[in-house]
């Protein structure tokens, strides 16, 4: 850090505009790049403890956005919690449908800036893409190379006719731009003709009881679509 940068406030760089990454489209999306490992054995939530060996699993944020705002307004600190792990995933920054898609499109800059700045720190990075409606396809797969391992969550997409609609027209969007070489969801993928489009692995949600986690099967065992 310089000495004037010292002198300045914790805050004054609050958009991070003093670390800007690679980026290959028109929005400046940053790049979060291809990277050659095995998917995670088991995932877990963001600030949840569990018992598994660390470098076999990977950390996931399909929380409520709230829960973990400090990756983008602490990123430093957070990488410290997460240094341990063999993997993490980006954070999934809400992309609603009633969003104005300006804040859809800085959502997907969170979501891939942080990934990068992982990346950069020498960390194992898994993208999280999410999606609203169409108009979001011009934007939301932007920032990473063709043929990386992608994380989803089908929380939520399949209660009624309409989510369920919106969530397969942009997965089937997701394949085609992203190429993947591995889709992660978390939550089932209950249409066959989707599993077809690539592989794919699930990973089982979680429950809440009590202010407590309950780990299915005891742990976060993975499990071939």
């Amino acid at each position: 850090m310089t000495e004037e940068a010292r002198k300045k406030p914790g805050n004054f760089d609050s958009l991070h505009a003093s670390q800007l990454f690679y980026s290959s489209n028109r929005l400046g999306i940053p790049q979060v790049r291809y990277q050659k490992f095995d998917p995670p054995q088991w995932i877990a939530p963001y600030r949840v403890r569990t018992t598994a060996e660390p470098e076999q699993g990977a950390i996931h944020f399909f929380l409520d956005d709230y829960r973990f705002e400090t990756a983008w307004n602490r990123p430093r600190k957070t990488l410290m919690a997460l240094k341990k792990y063999g993997a993490v995933m980006t954070p999934d920054y809400s992309l609603f449908t009633d969003y104005p898609l300006s804040m859809q499109i800085w959502n997907t800059y969170r979501n891939r800036w942080v990934g990068a700045y992982w990346q950069h720190q020498s960390m194992n990075v898994i993208p999280c893409l999410s999606w609203s409606t169409p108009e979001s396809f011009e934007f939301c797969f932007c920032g990473l190379d063709k043929g990386c391992m992608v994380a989803i969550s089908s929380l939520a997409t399949q209660e009624d006719t309409g989510h369920s609609a919106l969530f397969c027209e942009g997965y089937r969007e997701m394949i085609r731009q992203t190429d993947p070489r591995q889709v992660l969801c978390y939550g089932t993928l209950a249409d066959d003709d989707l599993k077809s489009l690539a592989p794919v692995i699930t990973y089982p949600t979680r429950s809440w009881k009590k202010g407590r986690l309950l780990w299915a099967n005891g742990e976060a065992a993975l499990s071939q679509a």
